[in-house]
């Protein structure tokens, strides 16, 4: 009752004002956006008024149809022949005559509605379950082609064959066509397309076919297992890496393929009951590198098929040769003026050049040719002097493939020279270091003499009282001494000769040697706190006696 009220209500505003009239809309039935030719729809044009006259135009201008009389909706059949494919736009508008002017008022036109008149069914869409397309034999597979447009007719293609394999009648309320294919085979695999088809008036419109989708049928689908030692995947240059690809069944060969290769990177010719396939992978080279994923090829029925590829494993490989260990002896790193070091470079890989480098330095000190067989190579240093002290690494260069490539430093190894030479010791014989005049007492110097030779030297009482060369490694020289009586301090001290320097090591402790006249006198040496002794005690013998 109130919508009629507002009506009545906004009519008679009309007759008292002479506006013009509401915009009309315009709607489909049924609401699709193409339209085959000869086929049926309904333009329906709403509004607010009754009594009134409504006119439908194509494309604006070109009137196809008038109503008379209509009351808020005017309902048109409309069907277009081929003289109308294209674009076609559809409007309507509406006159109402009013008695109490005796005039017509016009609204405007609707806003447009775009339909496309056309020989062509829209292009369907496709897609398989599973989705991957791969199906074991015996399996079934579900096709799916779904349609835009309403039609009579699906159809499903192999290939590039012009005759369907399958077809089904289709209701007009299904968009999507199912096709169900079971008990496959190998033969089965291939390309699928589908489309739909309506006939209309005797005149069939097809759609043009769908993409495609592949359909593989193998006996068996599952996908290999794969790992790699070393699991990381990251290497040096000239490395090696095992990639191990397990199967679920045995094979007669095995596909190792490179990510966006399409030819196998390596083949493994299998006897025909293994599982496990090995791929080894040597000497290899930055350029190399990649992702990497194995297939097995199998054999059913006479048939060779290949199965799908197992996920992928990454290998890096990068532009440096491994990196070289170190080591020295002695362990500590420490020596004495003029000795020597041997220091161990070791390589993972069989280098052709090794270099031995100090912190530093802007050249190698030391450079070995080394020969296929080598992994570790050794540097000897003799004759050393403080100087040399330091830090000391080595790194090494070879060629693989044809390219020379250069391996990072070892860590740093300490060298340390100290010119504190191990000091000198004497020893006396016979050990009481008493002996009569006219018999020879004998004094041994001991000391660390190099390959080079050296010097003893031999101090009575704090003077020289002889020097010996000594050829080399001579660690110790005898003299032997005959003096007048009395008491004598003796020590000894040697030195090396380091390439232009000489080296001197700390005197040795001194030794007393006693010389008796043959009425067993001597003049002995006494120490100023010896002598200091006597006199305190005679002095404490006078005041007893008093």
């Amino acid at each position: 009752m109130g919508v009629l009220t507002t009506l009545l209500m906004f009519v008679a505003s009309l007759d008292a004002q002479g506006f013009a009239l509401p915009q009309p809309t315009m709607t489909i039935d049924p609401p699709m956006k193409i339209i085959l030719p000869g086929e049926d729809f309904l333009l329906m044009c709403h509004f607010p008024l009754t009594h009134c006259n409504v006119d439908f135009y194509r494309n604006y201008t070109h009137r196809i149809s008038s109503i008379f009389d209509a009351r808020n909706i005017a309902t048109f059949k409309n069907q277009e022949d081929g003289r109308s494919i294209g674009h076609n736009t559809y409007t309507c508008k509406y006159q109402k005559f009013f008695d109490n002017n005796k005039t017509w008022e016009y609204s405007p036109l609707s806003e447009p509605t775009e339909i496309v008149i056309t020989g062509v069914i829209p292009k369907p869409t496709i897609s398989l379950e599973p989705a991957s397309g791969a199906v074991t034999v015996g399996g079934e597979v579900h096709i799916n082609c779904t349609s835009s447009y309403p039609s009579h007719i699906a159809r499903l293609y192999k290939n590039d064959s012009r005759i369907p394999i399958l077809t089904k009648n289709v209701s007009d309320s299904e968009q999507t066509v199912i096709f169900t294919i079971e008990d496959l085979e190998t033969l089965d695999s291939g390309e699928y397309s589908c489309s739909f088809a309506k006939t209309l008036k005797g005149t069939e419109y097809t759609s043009s076919r769908s993409d495609i989708v592949k359909l593989n049928v193998t006996y068996d689908i599952s996908k290999p297992t794969i790992h790699m030692e070393p699991a990381f995947g990251t290497i040096s240059v000239g490395g090696r890496v095992q990639i191990i690809c397990n199967s679920s069944s045995p094979s007669i060969a095995s596909h190792l393929y490179k990510k966006y290769v399409n030819k196998p990177f390596d083949i493994h010719n299998n006897s025909g009951s293994e599982w496990s396939v090995t791929f080894n992978m040597l000497d290899l080279v930055p350029a190399e590198g990649g992702k990497f994923c194995c297939s097995f090829m199998k054999m059913a029925n006479g048939e060779v098929y290949e199965t799908l590829c197992s996920n992928f494993v990454n290998i890096v490989v990068t532009a440096e040769l491994p990196k070289p260990t170190i080591s020295v002896e002695p362990a500590s790193g420490v020596v004495t003026v003029g000795d020597s070091v041997q220091i161990n470079c070791s390589c993972n890989y069989p280098c052709q050049t090794s270099h031995l480098n100090k912190k530093y330095g802007k050249i190698p000190v030391a450079t070995r040719q080394v020969s296929d067989s080598e992994v570790s190579v050794t540097y000897k240093m003799g004759d050393l002097e403080p100087k040399e002290s330091g830090s000391y690494a080595c790194h090494c260069l070879a060629t693989v493939k044809g390219a020379v490539y250069k391996s990072s430093l070892s860590d740093f190894m300490e060298i340390n020279i100290t010119d504190i030479l191990p000091t000198a010791m004497i020893s006396v014989h016979p050990p009481s270091g008493v002996v009569n005049r006219g018999n020879t007492i004998r004094l041994t110097c001991s000391g660390s003499i190099l390959s080079s030779g050296g010097w003893y030297y031999l101090y009575q009482d704090g003077k020289l009282h002889h020097s010996k060369q000594v050829a080399g490694f001579l660690q110790s020289t005898t003299s032997h001494i005959l003096t007048r009586a009395g008491t004598w301090k003796y020590k000894c001290q040697y030195a090396r000769k380091v390439n232009e320097t000489k080296y001197y090591s700390p005197t040795s402790k001194p030794v007393l040697v006693t010389v008796r006249d043959r009425n067993g006198a001597s003049n002995v040496y006494f120490s100023p706190l010896y002598l200091f002794g006597l006199v305190l005690l005679g002095s404490l013998i006078i005041l007893l006696t008093e």
